[in-house]
């Protein structure tokens, strides 16, 4: 099973609310989950986030939202490694025995993706 997982918090200091402001016409968090859709890489695009704004901007760009990350999210996410622990766990029961591949796309890093999959073509 391979699965994109896009953690977006719901507080940014320099660009506030950063994940579900407009950029070019949609949301930021659009970006990374179309372009995780379009690879045709993933069976799961889950946005992992503390922030219920987020969630349902995600839902209606049709990622999955299987668990929302704790309120403490916020202090662990300074520490990257460790605040994609969480949605790696949940990933992985939703995998269940399956042998499960996952990849974190960041929202604003997502137009790099499509040259992933556009690699992945060739």
């Amino acid at each position: 099973m391979n699965i994109a997982i896009i953690p977006a918090r719901g507080g940014s200091k320099r660009i506030p609310r950063k994940n579900i402001r407009e950029f070019a016409g949609k949301p930021m968090i659009a970006y990374a989950i179309d372009a995780a859709r379009q690879s045709g890489l993933f069976e799961h695009v889950i946005v992992s986030t503390d922030d219920q704004e987020i969630a349902d901007m995600a839902k209606a760009w049709a990622a999955e939202i299987p668990f929302m990350s704790p309120k403490n999210w916020r202090m662990i996410i300074r520490q990257r490694y460790l605040s994609l622990l969480k949605p790696l766990q949940n990933a992985k029961r939703m995998a269940g025995s399956q042998n499960m591949y996952a990849v974190f796309i960041l929202p604003s890093r997502s137009f790099k993706l499509k040259i992933l999959s556009f690699l992945c073509s060739i």
